[in-house]
């Protein structure tokens, strides 16, 4: 006895029912099992299953027994429920591929370093905002640009020559060169460079061309920083250099004489204490001249002051030149001299200052057309083994004592200490 069925369930029955609403249950159901096909085989499929739930179709509802109708019930809300379910399923999917697309923008785009992908040719495939950015040129225009024509032409056989060596030797490369931006401004930038591979868009396969991959960074504060510590240095050095030479001057300066250019008394110390202390070390000799002008006050009389001071430079000039390298001049006081001979013995030193003696009497000076000469006592001692003889002050008296004798003897000659002992 057919079953009596109220209109709006048989409609639902017939929709429920329906050949594609059914179909595209089944269809849900697969999607889930094996993710999506491709839209020919979905087609097929869709068909497929049109055909075999056919028999549910409307006109054969009358047929179907109650314990049908309560499982076509039952399969249309679990239907329901799974599409409920996949749609959320679908709405969660969404919004990490949304969260996923920000962190890559964020990420990729946003980075604080430029990054550019190359083909083997040089050109951009890809680029991200700061890149564009760094470069001057919106990101849709940097596609298939020659990199290197923004590279400052002076520096691109930097980039060229590292370049080559990623080539030879897959190791990444790293330099430092001038980039020109779109509106021919430059700026310095540190380039990373590596080699690698990039896989098929359709196959996903790895491509063989090589791609190029640079990390672009813009460091034209550091080097103007780097060119500002530069030049500061420079003229750190510089202003060093000059210190270090007016230290220079002034030390010179205070060593020498300022009216016949010599060493002075005081710098004279210093070389003679130093000197004196490596002959008694080393027990090697140590002789000591000491002379002065015999006219000179004569000269100051009769011609000035002025005239005495050329007199006592000329004087200088003349005993520098008999000296030999190791030995060193300097005024004593008034018209005093000393000579330092290292290593030189009162006899070797007896003959060096006759060769001044005979050499200053050889010269002469006109002033007011009048001829001036000078001639010198000179008076020498050497260090000894003797108790007095302890200091360099204690050689120097012992050559004062010689020079005195010296004048004391006609003055123009040169006197020994030690001849002066003996008799």
């Amino acid at each position: 006895m057919p079953i009596r069925v109220e209109p709006h369930t048989a409609k639902i029955i017939r929709r429920v029912s329906d050949p594609a609403y059914k179909g595209l249950m089944i269809m849900k159901k697969t999607i889930k099992k094996t993710g999506f096909p491709p839209p020919l085989t979905l087609r097929q499929r869709a068909e497929e299953i049109a055909r075999e739930t056919a028999h549910l179709s409307p006109e054969n509802i009358d047929g179907q027994t109650p314990e049908d109708i309560r499982q076509t019930l039952h399969d249309m809300r679990v239907h329901q429920i799974e599409l409920d379910m996949q749609k959320e399923e679908l709405c969660r999917a969404q919004a990490e591929i949304e969260d996923s697309r920000a962190r890559y923008f964020d990420l990729y785009d946003l980075a604080p370093v430029g990054y550019v992908t190359l083909s083997k040719q040089g050109l951009i495939i890809e680029a991200n905002l700061t890149a564009a950015t760094l470069l001057g040129v919106q990101k849709k225009y940097l596609r298939k640009q020659i990199f290197s024509g923004f590279i400052l032409k002076e520096h691109q056989d930097v980039y060229y020559r590292h370049r080559k060596l990623l080539l030879e030797t897959g190791e990444p490369q790293a330099c430092e060169l001038k980039m020109v931006k779109i509106d021919a401004l430059s700026f310095w930038a540190h380039l990373e460079i590596t080699a690698t591979q990039k896989p098929s868009a359709i196959s996903g396969q790895v491509d063989s061309a090589a791609v190029y991959r640079v990390v672009l960074s813009d460091i034209t504060s550091r080097k103007m920083a780097e060119e500002t510590i530069h030049q500061a240095k420079e003229m750190l050095e510089e202003a060093n250099q000059e210190l270090e030479q007016a230290l220079a001057r002034e030390q010179q300066l205070a060593r020498k004489d300022g009216l016949t250019g010599i060493y002075n008394r005081r710098y004279f110390f210093e070389l003679a204490t130093r000197e004196f202390s490596a002959a008694l070390r080393y027990s090697r000799p140590l002789s000591i001249i000491l002379f002065d002008a015999d006219n000179l006050k004569q000269a100051n009389d009769t011609f000035g002051h002025l005239a005495g001071d050329r007199l006592l430079a000329l004087l200088a000039k003349t005993a520098a030149e008999q000296l030999r390298a190791v030995d060193e001049l300097a005024r004593y006081g008034g018209d005093e001299f000393i000579v330092l001979l290292p290593q030189t013995s009162a006899q070797q030193a007896f003959t060096i200052a006759e060769r001044i003696r005979k050499q200053t009497a050889a010269i002469s000076m006109e002033i007011d057309r009048e001829t001036l000469s000078v001639t010198l006592s000179i008076g020498i001692a050497e260090t000894t083994n003797e108790p007095e003889n302890s200091t360099i002050e204690s050689v120097i008296s012992r050559a004062d004592k010689a020079l005195y004798r010296a004048k004391a003897q006609g003055r123009n000659r040169t006197v020994i200490y030690y001849e002066e002992k003996k008799r």
